[in-house]
């Protein structure tokens, strides 16, 4: 899908004719061409209206984009324009409260909506949705046809205008509501309300949790939830989204035969929600015991008013320069000056029509002032000298040209049309004319000057609205007040002092990347015609292997190459330990090209795409790229240029140890890590000490890591390359990769993985800071892997979550959210068994018992009715599996560590056939889960927080 970059979402409501000094007549006269011509007007390609009673609706026919146009899905979103913000004082939570009993009984559907939708073959979380946010709530569906379109409609409009809301449904959902309240706690999260309470101070509405408290869900009275209901959801406070294959007037007439009998009703006064922006200086401290970062920062609040003229559209996008600009600089600094690496800026909505201009930077404990000495200079030098004319001019071109770029990404937006539209319903905007709008912004863009911009960021730097905030990590014990006498002492300074200009740009040159090639050509191990694959050894003794997509009649463009390098450095190998290994390639992949600047480095990959990523993993080391085959021979070269390193960066060296030393250097541990260390004991009967770790990495001098490198960079290596017509690439291949410098090994320096102890064991453990336990599960089962076992494996995860989900959550309510899965583990070889969810802690036994027993007893539902419905479903997927490239790539590459040879290639047909009752019975037979690991972590009393 074509992605649009959007300079911004702007309200125009009408056009004058402003006119600047420094606009052409022809500019002007283009702009005023554009307006007429329709470019602040709605898209014609959008229907939208308004009922009688109100309500708003915006409609999209799929036909008419080519990316949606075979699709028969059909999204209905409506936006109720209310949230948590319009709550009063005693109503705190009853907009998210609304939102669950919306699925319970309504007037036609007594038994719950819900169960209306899951008639229709829907299910929650996937078709169907709900969320609330402070300012409105929003429920989804999606259907698969359009037969099911006036049904859905019709519960959506009872959920919404006629639930019951009864004393009865909210007792039943009460403990749903509660336990997602107790799934969101956390130290980090009383952090973030800290923060959002002191950068909304003075804010009429109270800044608070949209999902309540624990003490208003438990006693909020229905007729508080009702009294909202009653208030905000009315048609003309909402605005029903449709996007699907369907006619304009045949869903106009259905929306209006369907709502328009929903009688108006008068709002109640919105209070504002902007906060007062008086000429102060605003300090708070916020503090988690937890907390990590060391953090102070400095913020100017300023008004934002609602775009509604040309001018006000042409002040957007010198907003959007002006950032931009912000940005960059600021970047610029923390880069050229070692004591600004943590310093950063940003600019966002904080409130309606309010904007905040954010200046952060991290510092070690005892070095607080030093740093906000640091940012306040920054600033200082902004305003002293602004910005530079080169910079402005390069920030115009390319806001010019993805202006330019969104006119051709428009032809086809794909599923971002319904992004579009929920963001013009939830933001009352029209959807303009992508063409017609971003011409605009192009003619608007060359009435911008430098001047523009620095007037705007000395608007912005002397905002006389200002907030100071001092973020302590849970081990900082220094005290270093953060004071306004502190923070007026240190502006007064600068301001009397004359500062260097800010460090210029500097143009980075298209370097040449001298790859080497080897003329000796590859020598055919083996091929299989039929498979469209062939195995060559290349002249440095690494292995090839080449997968014609052809063959397969893969859908992919015909210039497409998929690359793959696989060495035997897994992170669980022989010649070093796990956390050494992991550590030394993250660095060897951050060093990237010898004798290279970063931003040199990203000059030549952008310009020749090479977008390659590695991936580490127990067994082995990957570098993946796919590319269009005009670049293959620059991603040759580059990956060749990466085996060539001889030394690690020092920057990247002097940095791992600054990050390793500060780890080492802090006590804060969290209840996450404490848990999963103590399941990590009783799985594996011992824990590595990973500081000890560590302190011995801190004590290797450079050149240590640089020889290890080599080492890695020397491993034999294993290719895979899937292409239409693959083989024709092989010389290029042969010259560049048979170039690289090998070392003949003996053997794999693989290990085998570690495997859980072959136990049961249960244990609590004492350490939650908030009001909620933990429960954990594991379990394994050793298997060899078996293709017409293990392909039945994620059919029977499925399968799992859905029984365990149903009895936690809908039969015991006492969970909100849960992940459990049962998946096969190539390195281990076995069968993983995880479960994992929060509850109250009162709560925790109980629910282990029930997690029990569905673990005892969940397979007995597994039929020949249900293998059945699995084989379906699987040979539905394996049809497009088979002609997928990358899919493809990963069963060769499957094959050839399990046959090596292309085996497993020759048995994909057959797979669906593994889905037969001798292989389910065999299998289940099997998965006893010798080690069962069970933990649960409770609260400590002793240290709860209180989280809002």
């Amino acid at each position: 899908m074509k992605q649009l970059t959007l300079l911004g979402i702007f309200c125009l409501s009408f056009f004058t004719s402003t006119v600047w000094a420094s606009t052409e007549p022809s500019t002007l006269k283009t702009a005023q061409t554009l307006v007429e011509q329709g470019a602040l007007n709605w898209d014609t390609k959008v229907q939208h209206g308004q009922l009688n009673n109100g309500m708003n609706y915006i409609f999209f026919d799929t036909h008419q984009d080519a990316e949606l146009k075979e699709s028969n899905n059909i999204h209905i979103q409506l936006v109720v324009h209310a949230g948590s913000s319009d709550e009063l004082p005693k109503q705190h939570g009853v907009a998210h409260m609304i939102e669950h009993l919306a699925f319970r009984s309504t007037q036609h559907y007594p038994d719950s909506a819900r169960a209306g939708l899951q008639r229709l073959g829907g299910s929650q979380g996937q078709s169907f949705n709900a969320m609330t946010k402070k300012d409105m709530t929003r429920f989804m569906l999606t259907l698969d046809n359009q037969r099911q379109l006036e049904s859905a409609l019709s519960i959506l409009k009872d959920m919404t205008f006629y639930p019951l809301l009864t004393s009865n449904d909210f007792e039943l959902e009460r403990p749903i509501i509660l336990e997602e309240w107790r799934s969101k706690l956390s130290a980090h999260q009383s952090l973030n309300q800290q923060k959002a309470r002191l950068i909304n101070v003075g804010t009429p509405t109270p800044i608070r949790s949209v999902i309540g408290t624990e003490q208003s869900i438990k006693t909020m009275p229905i007729e508080r939830i009702r009294a909202f209901h009653q208030a905000w959801y009315t048609p003309n406070n909402m605005t029903l989204v449709l996007m699907g294959p369907l006619d304009s007037s045949t869903v106009t007439k259905t929306i209006e035969r369907l709502f328009s009998d929903v009688p108006y009703k008068t709002l109640p006064t919105r209070q504002s929600k902007k906060p007062a922006l008086p000429d102060t200086l605003t300090i708070g401290t916020l503090t988690a015991p937890q907390s990590r970062l060391n953090r102070v920062a400095y913020l100017f609040r300023l008004a934002s008013p609602i775009e509604s003229t040309l001018e006000d559209r042409r002040q957007g996008l010198t907003s959007y320069l002006t950032r931009k600009l912000l940005t960059d600089q600021i970047r610029r600094q923390s880069n050229s000056i070692e004591q600004l690496s943590g310093l950063r800026s940003n600019k966002s909505e904080i409130a309606p029509q309010v904007d905040a201009i954010a200046f952060a930077n991290r510092f070690e404990p005892g070095q607080m002032q030093d740093a906000l000495t640091d940012l306040l200079r920054e600033i200082e030098r902004l305003k002293q000298h602004g910005f530079y004319q080169d910079d402005f001019s390069r920030a115009q071109a390319s806001a010019l040209q993805t202006a330019q770029r969104n006119i051709v990404a428009a032809q086809s937006r794909g599923i971002f049309w319904l992004s579009k539209m929920v963001n013009a319903a939830t933001y009352n905007t029209p959807i303009y004319d992508a063409t017609l709008y971003n011409q605009l912004n192009i003619a608007l863009l060359k009435t911008i000057t430098l001047d523009d911009v620095n007037q705007m960021l000395q608007q912005w730097l002397n905002a006389p609205n200002r907030i100071a905030y001092l973020q302590k990590a849970g081990n900082n014990q220094i005290i270093e007040p953060l004071t306004t006498d502190l923070i007026q002492l240190l502006c007064a300074q600068l301001s009397r002092t004359q500062l260097a200009a800010p460090a210029p740009f500097e143009a980075v040159k298209l370097k040449t990347l001298l790859a080497q090639t080897q003329p000796r050509p590859a020598v055919l191990q083996q091929r299989q015609a039929h498979l469209g694959v062939s195995q060559w050894q290349l002249a440095n003794g690494d292995n090839l292997w080449l997968l014609d997509t052809k063959s397969w009649n893969a859908a992919q463009e015909d210039n497409k190459v998929r690359f793959r390098s696989v060495s035997d450095v897994g992170y669980s190998n022989t010649k070093w330990e796990q956390n050494y290994t992991q550590i030394l390639t993250q660095m060897i992949d951050a060093s990237g090209l010898e004798g290279w600047t970063d931003q040199e480095e990203q000059k030549w990959r952008q310009e020749f795409h090479v977008n390659g990523q590695w991936h580490q993993e127990a067994y082995q080391r990957q570098y993946n790229a796919s590319v269009d085959a005009e670049h293959l021979q620059a991603v040759l070269a580059y990956y060749q240029q990466t085996q060539a390193l001889k030394a690690i960066d020092p920057e990247v060296y002097k940095g791992y140890l600054k990050t390793l030393n500060r780890r080492l250097n802090s006590s804060v541990i969290t209840d996450k890590t404490r848990f999963r260390r103590a399941f990590t004991h009783h799985q594996f009967e011992h824990v590595d000490d990973v500081n000890q770790t560590l302190r011995t990495l801190v004590r290797y001098p450079i050149e240590h890591f640089s020889n290890a490198a080599r080492q890695i960079n020397q491993r034999p290596v294993t290719y895979f390359i899937a292409a239409k017509d693959a083989e024709r690439y092989l010389p290029i291949l042969s010259q560049y990769l048979g170039a690289i410098e090998r070392h003949p090994a003996n053997e794999s320096i693989t290990k085998k993985v570690a495997t859980p102890t072959l136990t049961h064991q249960q244990f609590t453990l004492v350490g939650n800071q908030v009001p909620r336990a933990h429960y954990r599960l594991e379990g394994f089962t050793p298997l060899p892997w078996q293709p017409q076992l293990v392909t039945i494996i994620p059919n029977l995860a499925d399968e799992f979550y859905a029984q365990l989900k149903h009895i936690l959550r809908s039969e015991e309510q006492g969970i909100y959210s849960l992940k459990a899965d049962i998946r096969y583990d190539m390195a281990k070889q076995g069968v993983n068994l995880s479960i994992a969810y929060s509850s109250a802690p009162n709560r925790a036994e109980e629910l282990a018992t029930s997690t029990q027993q569905v673990l005892n007893r969940w397979t007995t539902s597994l039929d020949s009715s249900w293998l059945a419905e699995q084989k379906t479903g699987f040979s539905r997927i394996e049809s497009k599996r088979r002609h997928n490239s990358e899919s493809l790539l990963r069963r060769l590459q499957l094959s050839v560590e399990r046959y090596g040879s292309a085996e497993y290639l020759d048995r994909v047909k057959q797979l669906p056939e593994t889905f037969s009752q001798d292989n389910l019975e065999t299998l289940l037979k099997q998965l006893t889960w010798p080690s069962l690991i069970i933990g649960t972590m409770q609260p400590d009393h002793d240290r709860s927080l209180t989280v809002p």
